[in-house]
């Protein structure tokens, strides 16, 4: 979440439009995204998520009772590495965005 002294610096701020995490979709983790999705001044419809919760997620994954979603994002150590692993978009969400958008 920005914190709102940083939204003020920032000409022309706009908040977001959705809010989604992976395991909406099928990757079984956590890590929040936004999106912005008027262009030009038209909405696009929100993202239609896979699942609705996370325990329906996990069910549909097969996955054990009690499963959490990878924190793998907010958990990654410090290192010259980490920028990258903070950088990964996950392979559901990315499927889900061209199946809804690029027909």
């Amino acid at each position: 979440m920005m914190h709102k002294h940083a939204k003020k610096r920032i000409r022309r701020y706009r908040e977001f439009s959705q809010s989604i995490q992976p395991w909406m979709f099928g990757d079984f983790e956590t890590k929040r995204t936004c999106f912005w999705t008027d262009f030009e001044g038209e909405d696009a419809p929100p993202l239609k998520p896979t699942y609705r919760t996370m325990e329906e997620c996990r069910k549909a994954l097969d996955l054990p009772r009690g499963a959490k979603p990878v924190d793998r994002v907010h958990k990654a150590a410090p290192g010259p590495k980490r920028w990258a692993e903070r950088s990964k978009f996950f392979p559901k969400v990315a499927e889900q965005l061209a199946i809804q958008y690029a027909g």
